[in-house]
């Protein structure tokens, strides 16, 4: 008697599980419809404020070391797969405990598919297309520099990026990436 009962509570458990993870779905759908993002394809946000480095704190009950954030503007390119932040820095009135002060720094961080990458604020082309520019210039140098770190080979390249060698070898010819050096078979 006790297992039937504890096999009908499970049963039940499951089914209202269930039935609550199809409301919520419902819910988060008729909301997403609500606020028209239904075609969303693109996110920017920007603020100021103040950021930390995280398990820096110098006792038990003090703050971590702040810094200020006087700009920061994040955009999220659903289409493409990609996101882009620019964040300026600096020590501010906050205290350095013994450190050097912050100097303020500009810099642009990418995230795009399998490419990654953060650079100088003076680095970033500062027009409509800089996403898609700055993007293919950080794609550019990581392939160049995953080509140089296996040493040409470009089946292990490919594999490393997370590409087909034939997307690879039109990524070396768009970019115009040297491939003079020896190509090798990848070993079992």
């Amino acid at each position: 008697m006790a297992r039937r009962l504890c096999v009908l509570v499970g049963f039940l458990g499951l089914m209202v599980a269930t039935a609550s993870a199809q409301d919520t779905r419902i819910v988060l759908q008729t909301a997403l419809k609500a606020m028209g993002g239904t075609n969303l394809k693109t996110i920017q946000y920007s603020g100021a404020g103040w950021d930390t480095s995280v398990g820096q704190s110098y006792n038990l009950t003090g703050d971590w070391p702040r810094f200020e954030v006087p700009s920061f503007m994040r955009v999220i390119d659903y289409d493409a797969k990609s996101l882009r932040e620019e964040r300026t820095r600096r020590q501010g009135n906050n205290p350095t405990y013994g450190r050097l002060p912050l100097q303020e720094e500009h810099f642009t961080a990418l995230l795009s598919g399998n490419f990654s990458g953060k650079m100088p604020f003076s680095d970033a082309i500062e027009d409509d297309t800089s996403s898609t520019v700055a993007l293919e210039e950080l794609e550019r140098l990581t392939i160049q520099r995953v080509v140089d770190k296996v040493g040409g080979n470009k089946a292990k390249a490919g594999e490393l990026l997370g590409i087909s060698r034939a997307t690879l070898y039109r990524k070396l010819k768009r970019y115009q990436i040297p491939t003079n050096l020896p190509t090798e078979k990848v070993p079992n």
